[in-house]
């Protein structure tokens, strides 16, 4: 009987690091509690994602409850060759990066999003009210994103190099308030892979 716990148990290591090894061919979403915000529809293409370059993003939800300030605490896992490991938070040049808490969704986006900002808000946004400044003012509503254009920056050039390539597990909680016992507003888990443009 020992003898045959070996072989099995290298089966069952080839088959772990295949599944995690495995590319998504399409973004996978799971809601994980959400309480204030009905998540429809989530997609971003091409899958897997090329980085850098263009892409296109699908959001569709229903807000019950006005958006001002949500915090943020993201969970990420980066899978490369295999192996999965969880992304730590850091700071660069005074800015959080990587699994940490960010005090607003707004300020996150304008950091992650280049042109987030008033004079190049594009007029989806701002027909939802999103007029990139921050603090946002949404109100209840049905929000509506289908394949909105997104220019995707080189990732291996900026603070967050660690999204420049992999499998990612991603859970995103938002919150009213940094407090321990704050109501969760949304929450959602996304599984997607990202390659790097070939020179």
């Amino acid at each position: 009987m020992r003898f045959l716990m070996v072989p099995l148990a290298l089966i069952a290591v080839v088959l772990i690091f295949k599944v995690h090894g495995q590319d998504f061919t399409k973004l996978q979403f799971q809601d994980c509690g959400s309480k204030h915000i009905t998540i429809e529809e989530v997609d971003v293409k091409p899958m897997p994602i090329i980085n850098p370059g263009p892409a296109s993003m699908t959001f569709v939800a229903q807000l019950k409850k006005p958006v001002t300030i949500l915090y943020i605490d993201l969970n990420i896992i980066r899978t490369v060759s295999g192996i999965a490991l969880p992304v730590r938070c850091y700071i660069v040049n005074g800015q959080n990066v990587g699994s940490c808490k960010y005090p607003d969704i707004c300020a996150f986006i304008k950091d992650l999003v280049t042109d987030f900002h008033p004079d190049t808000c594009h007029p989806t946004l701002i027909q939802h009210g999103i007029n990139c400044v921050c603090p946002f003012n949404i109100p209840i509503q049905r929000l509506l994103f289908r394949d909105h254009p997104l220019d995707l920056p080189d990732a291996s050039q900026s603070a967050a190099t660690f999204m420049a390539s992999g499998n990612f597990d991603i859970t995103v909680k938002a919150t009213e308030s940094a407090a321990a016992n704050a109501e969760l507003y949304g929450c959602g888990r996304i599984h997607f892979t990202v390659k790097q443009q070939k020179a």
